[in-house]
Formats: C-alpha cells, sequence, structure tokens
C-alpha cells in the first residue's frame, strides 16, 4: 500500500472475504454475531504493540471540524464501545482522553506534522 494517500481506501471492498458494512432496518443480534478471531496487532515486534478490539472504530476528524463537546461524546463513546479514536489532522487535546478509551494520534504530513510547544516542526 502506498501510505502517502491519505483519504479513502485502497482496497478493493467488493473482493471476495472484505468486510463491507450496510445500514440495516433489522441489525443482527449479539449472539448472531460471527466471530472476528483473534485482534489485529500494530507494532507486533514493537516494545507496545497495540491491540486492535474492534473493527468498527472512529475515524480520523480534525479537531477543528468538531466542538469539544462533540469530541467528548466521541471519547466516552469508543470507550463504552471498547473501540479507539483517530483523532485526525486537527491536533489532540484534552477531551480525546474524556471517557478514558483508546485513541490513535496520528502524525500528519507536513503542514499538520507534529510540532513542539513553540510552534517549531518536529
Amino acid at each position: 500500500m502506498n501510505s502517502a494517500i491519505d483519504f479513502g481506501t485502497q482496497l478493493d471492498p467488493s473482493r471476495p472475504g472484505a468486510v463491507h458494512f450496510l445500514p440495516s432496518a433489522f441489525p443482527t443480534l449479539h449472539d448472531e454475531v460471527p466471530t472476528l478471531g483473534a485482534p489485529h496487532v500494530i507494532g507486533a515486534g514493537r516494545p507496545r504493540p497495540f491491540a486492535v478490539r474492534s473493527r468498527v472504530n472512529v475515524a480520523p476528524m480534525s479537531f477543528g471540524a468538531l466542538s469539544a463537546a462533540a469530541v467528548r461524546a466521541l471519547a466516552v463513546g469508543v470507550a463504552e464501545a471498547g473501540c479507539y479514536i483517530n483523532i485526525g489532522e486537527g491536533g489532540l487535546s484534552d477531551h480525546h482522553f474524556a471517557g478514558g478509551g483508546d485513541v490513535i494520534f496520528r502524525i500528519g504530513p507536513a503542514k499538520y506534522g507534529v510540532r513542539t510547544p513553540d510552534g517549531a516542526m518536529d
């Protein structure tokens, strides 16, 4: 995969075996949900690997596009649901940690990269 592409997916959602979520008027009951197997591990060979507990998570959204209340609500919801929130390129705030759930910190390219407290690129 090309890690320089920022938006959308590079995967073919129509390929056999692909997971595709659709809205349903009659959703599957909890005891009818298929077993998904072992969780995906990010950085398995690293000192602190991260096991993704859910295949449904909160996609990256810029904090600048959402209110503080919206980010807090999402953070509380992901903690209750056992999934994670991806912060997007708008920056990390205390509101992302409000629920005590997992947070994926996104290090964006160039203009939106990680900065030091005085604003310099780091």
